[in-house]
């Protein structure tokens, strides 16, 4: 299983949150940032070099609460932008902002 990293964690409202982690397939990640309701809150690709970990990447949240960050990438290798891919659920972190 692949990891997710989010630092600071907690966070406040509109800094910045660097995301990073290793253990994934050579092809882009599809970050989902959801709420407790499962609100799309952010929605994102991030890059992976060839040693399986994404590129630096960061984001930041305009409302307080806890998220779940949500790392998916296409099952079967296949890369979630051709068409007929499967999201495959790779790695999750919880985040809190205040």
């Amino acid at each position: 299983m692949a990891d997710l990293t989010l630092n600071p964690n907690p966070a406040s409202v509109g800094e910045r949150i660097y995301i990073s982690g290793c253990g994934y397939e050579q092809e882009p990640v599809l970050i989902e940032v959801t709420d407790t309701d499962g609100d799309l809150a952010a929605k994102f690709y991030i890059g992976m070099f060839s040693t399986g970990c994404m590129d630096n990447a960061y984001f930041s949240l305009a409302d307080a609460g806890t998220y779940t960050v949500s790392a998916f990438q296409g099952k079967g290798r296949k890369a979630l932008y051709q068409k007929g891919a499967q999201k495959e659920l790779k790695a999750t972190a919880a985040l809190t902002v205040s």
